[in-house]
């Protein structure tokens, strides 16, 4: 959720990201417009886009995003066989590097919450 936070932070002050992205003098008086930007789009997306606890995610192979915790978030779809420990299948990058496919248990060592992937709007 954090590239999407960031990503309507841009919107909104997308100077603030010009200066540091290039390099520009004053990038010290954008770092506090930055942050305000930051905290404004955390908060609006909350608000559009709810978590819900895991317990209610579809498992019926609809694709959804994941979160663990504080960890991360990824795109993933619920997919187990009879002898699967791990029916939660997502790409993981685990922060660095590629991205590869992977998989979660569904108990409390896997994901905590999820969302439906939100829809593209064009402006």
């Amino acid at each position: 959720m954090s590239g999407l936070i960031e990503t309507v932070a841009k919107a909104l002050v997308p100077d603030a990201w010009y200066v540091r992205d290039n390099g520009l003098p004053g990038l010290v008086l954008w770092e506090e417009e930055r942050a305000r930007a930051m905290s404004l789009a955390k908060i609006a997306v909350e608000i559009a886009f709810p978590w819900e606890r895991i317990e209610s995610a579809p498992r019926d192979g609809t694709h959804i995003l994941i979160a663990f915790g504080e960890d991360g978030v990824s795109t993933a779809a619920y997919h187990r066989d009879d002898d699967d420990l791990y029916p939660w299948k997502f790409m993981d990058s685990q922060g660095q590097g590629l991205p590869f496919f992977n998989g979660a248990r569904d108990d409390e060592y896997g994901p905590t919450h999820w969302m439906p992937i939100p829809k593209f709007q064009r402006p």
